[in-house]
């Protein structure tokens, strides 16, 4: 598992000579099951802004909610005709009374959402996912929404802004996910404003890298990309830069004053008068 920083996520995966998969891995990635029964009709009542009302990012980012950590765990096969199977479990804190939010998320089949445990009913409209909870949420209660989903993603093409988000390449995908990329791979609350920390679970075929930004928190990762077996590279931690003490004057000891057995100094007048005699 890779643990990331906060508004800041960052995947790649390419071919090298070794393969990993995070720990925990069981060659699936967390991916949608088969059917799950139909959930209850949801909760009646407010519900949270479908776009966060950004004219650089029109209809991203969504309003009612602020979201603290991502917890995503990825199957990621490159040129298969499913590139990507993916579990995200959102933890979130609802900053108004909410029984409806939204989510941000273009083109992946969605097999199933829930919501604090709860199967809940979701609904598709253009690149938003819809989430009806089985009960309102309170305007501050922490809820955690979990999403399963898969499909092949696709990139951003913004005549202004270019291509961003998930981005194939000849040996594999990296993905770049600024201003606004996320919600081609994963449910999010897409947009810079809303900041939260990451954790990455992710598996490979045998053969291709996966590599994320963050720190490995559960120790070297294990796995031999879907298979589950070889080794991975130890945890390292970016070297940290000590801090050069500001130099400092050493105070000067004190001078005792002793009075002095010496006559005073006679000024310039006293002694011509006294080289006159007198």
């Amino acid at each position: 598992m890779f643990r990331g920083v906060a508004g800041l996520a960052a995947v790649a995966v390419a071919g090298s000579l070794a393969a990993c998969s995070s720990s925990g891995g069981n060659g699936n990635g967390g991916g949608p099951s088969a059917s799950a029964p139909a959930p209850p009709p949801g909760a009646s009542g407010p519900a949270g802004q479908g776009s966060i009302g950004d004219p650089y990012v029109p209809g991203n980012g969504n309003g009612g909610y602020d979201v603290r950590h991502y917890g995503l765990k990825l199957a990621i096969t490159p040129g298969g005709a499913r590139e990507l199977d993916g579990t995200a479990e959102i933890t979130a804190t609802a900053t108004e009374r909410l029984s409806r939010f939204n989510l941000d998320l273009t083109g992946l089949d969605v097999a199933g959402v829930t919501v604090d445990g709860a199967a809940a009913r979701q609904r598709r409209d253009g690149d938003e996912l819809e989430v009806t909870a089985p009960k309102p949420l309170a305007k501050g209660a922490e809820f955690t929404v979990v999403v399963r989903y898969s499909g092949t993603p696709k990139p951003v093409s913004d005549p202004i802004l270019g291509k961003y988000g998930w981005i194939r390449t000849s040996d594999g995908v990296f993905v770049a996910c600024q201003p606004s990329g996320a919600h081609t791979w994963f449910p999010s609350n897409d947009h810079p404003s809303d900041k939260a920390t990451f954790d990455f679970q992710i598996t490979v075929p045998k053969g291709l890298t996966a590599i994320a930004n963050g720190e490995p928190s559960s120790g070297a990762p294990s796995g031999n990309g879907g298979d589950g077996g070889g080794s991975g590279a130890p945890a390292v931690r970016p070297p940290t830069r000590a801090r050069r003490p500001a130099a400092r004057r050493r105070p000067r000891a004190a001078r005792e004053t002793r009075p002095s057995s010496r006559p005073p100094p006679r000024s310039p007048r006293a002694r011509r008068r006294r080289a006159r005699g007198g």
